[in-house]
């Protein structure tokens, strides 16, 4: 993408809306043309247009004159827009053939198409966003719960911008103070005051920045779901529950032990969370390559699931293997198929289950595991199985202090990283006594770590990364 001010004279266009039907569609144009572009495709206007106002008329080809629309047109003038610049935003019936078309008036008309992210780069150059909220537009738009709706929308609003700054100066107000006292070296006891001052600094910052890399996990958690895993022995009805959890057939089911051989993978929604729950292979020695990979595979998903189910047969109960993981919810699998000397009429009651899961958990010897007793034939226990989880994944939110922003990006987490280390190494120099010039660089490198989350600091490179993920119209 072009970054240089040449290609930021240029006006740019595309389709801001989804593709495909819909009542309404809109083609966004910015740049210092823009006007220009709306008076060739759009009649309707007045001789005077005002910012901020809406036109009501017909979109023509600037060329053909060929009428291709009626519609609203809006512009805003620079700078309050979106990207800082005049923008016109033209309200269409939607509809992907009609949206291409009036993309083609603005087009002819002298605007050129615009790249993937091209608008939100232009709002970043032009002081409308810095980085983080430019980031945090293009979280929002691929946000698909509501907790990662919310951290797009605390980091749109500030809520990392604000408390980045405020670290950054502080950091910078803290090479001031240590450059004042290499002003002074000579004077020890200006110098012995200022040190002590400067390790009380450094110290308060370290801690905030740390605690935003504790923070990290929960971003993670509530921006990418929680991971889920299925396991035990083969033919236990792993892949009937799998199946059941996603509400469609994704994994093959049949009588015959060890068919699922691979991970299987689906996405779903708890409560408000996004799950991610995989199917695994059945645990059990194996002479058979491929089963045995399928066996590997399912042990390293297991280590590295944020949550383990592990699935019993009702109908065996007697030696129970050990499970996966210690922290697994044992799901006790096929109680359709105890026999009625075991069980009363459906549905099981209350006392029956407790009886089940208490008998499961002296067989495995914890009486503190979660154990839920289901049927994946007839659906019983399932909702019941579907809250479990759900509480289990809501109890992993790292509970952040107020004052401590939610890190939801890798690059984010790379520059914290960078200045926690850097403030580290300033820290170990200041107490083995080492020259102030070697912290006082440390903080420096600090304090540009977090300018690059911001973009105070920011190669045109890095930029064209991180917009070339944006949708193009966005």
């Amino acid at each position: 993408m072009k970054i240089a001010g040449d290609a930021r004279d240029e006006t740019i266009s595309a389709i801001a809306t989804a593709t495909g039907a819909g009542a309404v569609g809109i083609v966004r144009v910015s740049g210092r043309n823009a006007l220009e572009v709306l008076r060739g495709c759009f009649l309707g206007l007045p001789e005077l247009v005002r910012s901020h106002h809406l036109y009501y008329g017909r979109v023509v080809h600037p060329a053909t004159g060929e009428l291709l629309d009626e519609a609203m047109a809006v512009l805003m003038r620079s700078p309050r827009s979106f990207t800082g610049e005049d923008v016109v935003e033209l309200q269409t019936h939607g509809g992907s053939l009609n949206l291409k078309r009036v993309l083609e008036a603005t087009l002819s008309g002298g605007a050129r198409l615009a790249e993937a992210g091209e608008f939100s780069l232009r709002a970043f150059l032009n002081g409308r966003l810095d980085l983080t909220q430019a980031e945090a537009v293009a979280d929002l738009i691929v946000s698909e719960t509501e907790q990662a709706l919310r951290a797009a929308q605390s980091q749109l609003g500030g809520g990392l911008r604000r408390p980045i700054g405020v670290l950054r100066q502080a950091l910078l107000d803290l090479l001031t103070l240590m450059e004042a006292c290499l002003d002074f070296a000579e004077e020890e006891h200006v110098l012995q005051a200022s040190a002590d001052e400067i390790t009380q600094q450094l110290e308060a910052v370290l801690a905030k920045l740390e605690a935003m890399q504790r923070a990290h996990g929960a971003g993670r958690l509530r921006l990418g779901g929680t991971t889920v895993v299925l396991v035990g022995a083969p033919n236990v009805g792993k892949s009937s529950l799998f199946n059941c959890l996603l509400g469609y057939d994704r994994a093959i089911v049949t009588e015959t032990p060890g068919t699922t051989r691979d991970v299987l993978e689906g996405t779903i929604t708890l409560s408000s969370q996004r799950v991610h729950v995989a199917d695994t292979a059945g645990l059990r020695e194996s002479v058979d390559p491929v089963e045995k990979l399928g066996i590997e595979r399912s042990l390293e998903e297991v280590i590295n699931a944020d949550i383990v189910c592990h699935v019993i047969d009702a109908t065996q109960r007697e030696g129970l293997s050990p499970l996966a993981r210690a922290d697994a919810i044992v799901v006790i699998n096929k109680v359709d198929a105890l026999s009625t000397e075991e069980v009363e009429a459906e549905p099981r009651s209350r006392r029956q289950r407790r009886s089940l899961s208490e008998e499961v958990q002296r067989g495995l010897g914890d009486a503190s595991l979660t154990v839920v007793t289901a049927s994946a034939r007839t659906g019983e226990g399932l909702a019941w199985l579907e809250h479990v989880i759900a509480e289990r994944a809501a109890g992993l939110q790292y509970q952040s202090p107020d004052d401590v922003p939610l890190l939801t990006n890798i690059r984010h987490v790379a520059a914290i990283t960078d200045a926690v280390e850097a403030l580290s190494r300033a820290r170990h120099a200041l107490e083995t006594n080492l020259p102030l010039e070697l912290s006082a660089a440390d903080v420096r490198e600090a304090a540009e770590a977090l300018g690059r989350i911001v973009g105070v600091i920011v190669s045109d490179d890095v930029l064209n990364e991180i917009f070339s993920r944006f949708c193009v119209g966005k």
